[in-house]
C-alpha cells in the first residue's frame, strides 16, 4: 500500500465518522454499495477520480483534504502526498485531460491565494 492510499483510508474513515455516517449511509449518499465503501476503507480498492469527487461533495471538502497527513508537523509531507496523488491521477488520464489539468493548475497558481478560515 502506498502512502497516498494509507492517507486516503485514514482520512476517509475519519471524515465518515466525523459526519456521523455508517458505511451504509455514506454508500447511499455517494451512490455506491456499502461493500465498495468497506473495500476502500480496508485498502482493497482505490477510487476513481469521479468517485473521489462524489465522496468529497458529500463531505463538502476539497479532494486534496483526503490526502493530508494530520499527524505530520512538516507540511511538505502533505504536499508530497498530494503530488503523489496528482501523479497517480495524471497517469490514468488520457493525454488531452492531462494537458487541461496542467493548464488549469498553471492558471490557478497565478491567482492570489484565498484567505483561510
Amino acid at each position: 500500500m502506498t502512502r497516498v492510499q494509507a492517507l486516503f483510508i485514514e482520512n476517509l474513515k475519519k471524515e465518515r465518522k466525523r459526519a456521523g455516517y455508517s458505511q451504509e449511509k455514506l454508500a447511499e449518499l455517494v451512490g455506491l454499495t456499502p461493500k465498495y465503501i468497506s473495500s476502500l476503507e480496508i485498502g482493497n480498492r482505490f477510487p476513481s477520480p469521479d468517485t473521489i469527487q462524489k465522496i468529497v461533495d458529500v463531505f463538502k471538502m476539497e479532494p486534496y483534504q483526503l490526502l493530508l497527513d494530520s499527524s505530520a508537523p512538516d507540511k511538505s509531507l502533505e504536499l508530497e502526498a498530494v503530488k503523489g496523488f496528482e501523479d497517480f491521477l495524471l497517469g490514468k488520464m488520457p493525454e488531452y485531460l492531462r494537458e487541461a489539468w496542467k493548464e488549469y493548475f498553471a492558471t490557478e497558481a497565478k491567482k492570489p491565494e484565498r484567505a483561510s478560515i
